[in-house]
């Protein structure tokens, strides 16, 4: 959405501005967690749902923001939207999508980068508080996601501006080594704590590159 009112140059900076202020909720997110557990238990829930609950809430308010606010929606702003189409089923819409990616030949490279970001992200990071606190490092893991959370969001303006400069696939390609490396240095770090910080660091930097370029590439594409 953030990419459908932005020219092809000012593509991936309209996406990274939009990336950046998921900072604040990276950082408000871990800090309500504690009133959230406590909030869950008054009213009979487990501590772990409190937050879950807050979650949903959180999605729903978004949710009615975009609906009651996001007007006129921005396709129809630059003349994408056909406002005489007629709806077609959900599993209709993904087939048609499904075909349309599969004949642009940038698309499907931008959904992949897209799809590897989330998952070698999500797959790393997730394990890591778990692996430190196997290697008796528990009180660390919260810093450490707090760094991997500042590589995700905190960069993303100057990423924008890296994608613009040195093209799509480039960047995709930067960000897949990016991705690689942290990778590599979280799985070697073992008992050293500074590694898990560094590749943790990494992997959110190239999760990052990896979601803007792959984002501003499969908008462009179709």
């Amino acid at each position: 959405v953030a990419a459908d009112l932005a020219p092809e140059h000012d593509r991936a900076k309209a996406i990274a501005s939009v990336v950046v202020v998921g900072t604040l909720g990276a950082v408000f997110g871990p800090v309500l967690a504690p009133w959230e557990k406590r909030v869950g238990v008054a009213i009979g829930l487990d501590e772990f749902i409190g937050p879950f609950l807050f979650a949903a809430l959180f999605l729903l308010c978004s949710m009615a923001i975009i609906s009651r606010w996001l007007r006129p929606d921005p396709l129809q702003v630059n003349g994408q939207l056909d406002p005489q189409a007629q709806r077609v089923r959900p599993s209709q819409q993904v087939r048609i999508s499904a075909g349309v990616i599969r004949n642009s030949p940038l698309a499907p490279l931008g959904l992949a980068a897209m799809v590897a970001s989330q998952t070698a992200m999500v797959a790393v990071m997730t394990m890591t508080p778990s692996h430190m606190k196997d290697h008796g490092n528990a009180d660390l893991s919260a810093y450490v996601i707090a760094v991997h959370i500042a590589g995700m969001y905190a960069f993303a303006p100057f990423v924008g501006r890296f994608v613009t400069r040195v093209g799509q696939v480039q960047a995709v390609m930067v960000g897949a080594v990016v991705l690689g490396v942290g990778t590599v240095v979280t799985t070697l770090a073992g008992y050293v704590p500074a590694l898990v910080f560094a590749g943790l660091f990494l992997l959110g930097i190239g999760w990052n590159i990896g979601l803007i370029a792959g984002s501003s590439m499969l908008t462009g594409a179709v």
